[in-house]
């Protein structure tokens, strides 16, 4: 099995482990064979080089989610964390597994108590693509293709975006 995750391919395969098909072992302190290059020539591929999609974790500095996973009140690591990446288009597995914690995840992400009135002030507004008049917004902000299962954080770049969205009461 193996798995190039630049590429995104993955590759299953079965060998019956004869000797001859094996290399190493003795000059590695745990005996550890791996498969020679006549032993690859004998694999039985039963998926060879099939795409997979990159992790919705892509591009996301991990150290710093684990971070925010630990500390703050659901709400507070919302807003933390859209501040910290603003216009990058997140799945919502990502902020269930940020709000890992939560009973409903999703409540964090809306209006009346969530992050969106911490970052009110702030000028940043979360988007959620599952409600029809955030994509409508998103498309107004060059995401034309914010996906139902998608969120992004924005703040306005232009005097007309930040006009936009404050009349449709997404930021002070």
């Amino acid at each position: 099995m193996a798995v190039d995750e630049v590429a995104h391919l993955c590759f299953l395969g079965l060998i019956i482990a004869k000797p001859e098909y094996l290399h190493g072992g003795a000059g590695n302190r745990d005996t550890k064979k791996g498969v020679s290059a006549t032993g690859f020539a004998n694999i039985l591929w039963l998926v060879n080089s099939a795409a997979f999609r990159p992790s919705r974790f892509n591009g996301l500095n991990m150290d710093r989610f684990r971070e925010l996973r630990k500390t703050l009140a659901g709400s507070e690591r919302v807003a933390q964390f859209c501040r910290e990446n603003l216009r990058r288009v997140v799945h919502r597995d990502v902020m269930q597994a940020l709000l890992f914690d939560q009973y409903d995840y999703m409540k964090r992400l809306r209006a009346n108590g969530g992050a969106p009135d911490i970052l009110y002030r702030e000028k940043i507004a979360i988007l959620i693509g599952t409600y029809v008049n955030d994509r409508v917004v998103a498309a107004r902000l060059d995401f034309p293709d914010l996906k139902r299962d998608e969120v992004v954080a924005v703040t306005p770049r232009s005097m007309v975006e930040e006009a936009m969205m404050r009349k449709e009461g997404l930021i002070a």
